[in-house]
């Protein structure tokens, strides 16, 4: 069990449980949780493989197009990420 539930009737019981299925892991996530709960989960097991991870900033995504990676913006202001400045509305062509 990774979490469990804190309040009302489940007070007590499972939440977020993990279960191993051949090589890797199944996981049942039971709340409708909150942002923070997902990003705190993701960050956790991404860790556990190695995979690091990036905060981004309001508006702006990372997207792969034929093996290139990608910034967007889509907000109108200027904002700093882990790969620099990318101004409002912006595009940024990513090396790695």
């Amino acid at each position: 069990m990774l979490a469990h539930y804190q309040v009302y009737a489940y007070a007590g019981s499972a939440a977020i449980t993990r279960n191993p299925l051949g090589a890797g892991a199944c996981f049942t996530v039971g709340p409708w949780g909150s942002d923070e709960l997902h990003r705190a989960l993701f960050r956790k097991l991404l860790a556990e493989v190695g995979l690091e991870t990036h905060e981004l900033p309001e508006g702006v995504r990372r997207s792969r197009l034929r093996g290139r990676g990608w910034l967007l913006n889509f907000g109108p202001e200027t904002v700093v990420t882990a790969w620099g400045e990318l101004p409002g509305y912006g595009v940024k062509r990513l090396d790695s």
